[in-house]
């Protein structure tokens, strides 16, 4: 803690025994007890990277996730999302929800003056958006584009607020370039993607906004 920086020491009675050196918390000290964004990182840090962190030249060599075996037996970290062993779990849904959440009362305000009445959310996660969105569109309908095991949880979620009859459900794997998604009679006014495209590589996000683009109204 004193090497980095996170506390100081006041040695003016050092010469009377180390009992009696004063210790003082720094601004680091105080960030790190009190600050959530320093606490959410650190802990997403230590239980959900840290020991895959082993695996790192393996994974840039081969272009894999190879430390995710550290975390469960799954081929992408999407797959293990809604299964991922404790502490991992919490800490990384903190992590995401963290700063996706903020972003929703901002992006609602500009949805809210558009004349949507059906948005797909792709890329679900756990429902938080279509939550706020429901709440606040009242007359609005979304689907939710994720893998099985998530939309499990969105379901979930939605539920528990009483807006389940105003969401559908598109079972997906946008990683599968044969996955579509909701087109036809049940294409969107729009889609929403939070925090989706960046976890991919540039060619498979021009797969997925062609993709969207084609099905969107």
């Amino acid at each position: 803690a004193l090497s980095a920086g996170v506390v100081d020491r006041d040695e003016a009675n050092a010469s009377q025994g180390a009992e009696k050196i004063r210790w003082r918390t720094t601004a680091v000290g105080r960030f790190i007890e009190r600050d959530p964004l320093v606490r959410i990182n650190m802990d997403f840090v230590d239980d959900v990277c840290y020991r895959s962190l082993d695996h790192l030249e393996t994974a840039l060599v081969e272009g894999r996730p190879a430390g995710l075996k550290e975390l469960g037996p799954w081929k992408t970290f999407y797959e293990g999302m809604a299964d991922m062993p404790e502490p991992a779990r919490t800490s990384w849904f903190t992590y995401d929800h963290y700063y996706s959440d903020s972003a929703f009362p901002a992006a609602l305000d500009v949805l809210a003056t558009r004349d949507l009445r059906h948005v797909a959310d792709v890329g679900a996660n756990t429902g938080n958006f279509a939550v706020a969105y429901l709440l606040r569109v009242a007359d609005g309908t979304v689907t939710l584009c994720d893998l099985p095991q998530q939309l499990q949880l969105a379901r979930s979620n939605l539920e528990q607020h009483g807006l389940l009859e105003r969401a559908r459900f598109h079972p997906c794997d946008l990683l599968n370039e044969t996955s579509r998604l909701p087109e036809g009679e049940a294409a969107p006014d729009a889609f929403w993607m939070s925090q989706f495209v960046c976890c991919f590589s540039e060619a498979q996000i021009v797969d997925i906004l062609r993709r969207a683009a084609s099905a969107v109204r």
